[in-house]
């Protein structure tokens, strides 16, 4: 999670890493510069792409599993869950 507290994030860029939520940040952090100064599909695209080392074509199939898993797959769920309820930790 890259939200952390704002004392955790200034310790993050002088290189003092508590947990892993401050990784996150700092990886978060130039994404959503990049994002900021540009947001089009084309900038997450590049950014994915760099990030994982992937061909143009791989990143493309990759993102449109992702937007169909969010803007399909993931309502069904909350769909089935509302209707057939939520899952319990047994404890097991």
């Amino acid at each position: 999670m890259p939200f952390t507290k704002i004392l955790d994030r200034i310790n993050a860029l002088k290189g003092i890493i508590k947990a892993v939520g401050d990784l996150c940040f700092l990886h978060y952090l130039p994404m959503k510069r990049v994002w900021n100064k540009s947001r089009r599909w084309t900038t997450a695209h590049n950014t994915y792409r760099d990030l994982y080392g992937l061909t143009d074509d791989q990143a493309a199939k990759d993102l449109a599993w992702q937007v169909h898993f969010v803007l399909n797959v993931i309502p069904y769920e909350i769909e089935k869950r509302a209707e057939n309820g939520d899952v319990l930790d047994t404890g097991e």
